[in-house]
């Protein structure tokens, strides 16, 4: 039986009667439901706070979540030198 996934809450009678696969399936999108509500939540504090702004804002510059941040810029590569010393670290052979 597959479940069909409409919130990330299931009845105790759903529960019991899942497998694994049901199960795993409900977690892998527990992630997009709380992305969801977090991003309305953003929306509905820019729909307040937008006509009572001086300057235009867009609702990135009220919250900018986690995983907005890694979009933005990348660090540096590593280095010859901090690759030698994370490989003391680990007693790994040099290269």
């Amino acid at each position: 039986m597959l479940l069909v996934i409409r919130h990330k809450v299931m009845t105790m009678t759903e529960f019991y009667e899942a497998d694994a696969f049901d199960i795993d399936l409900m977690l892998s999108n527990i992630g997009e439901v709380e992305r969801d509500a977090w991003e309305r939540m953003r929306n509905i504090m820019w729909a307040m706070l937008a006509p009572n702004s001086k300057k235009a804002i867009k609702p990135e510059e009220i919250i900018t979540f986690s995983w907005e941040k890694h979009n933005e810029g990348s660090e540096a590569p590593t280095t010859k030198e901090q690759f030698e010393e994370m490989c003391k670290k680990f007693n790994l052979k040099k290269l």
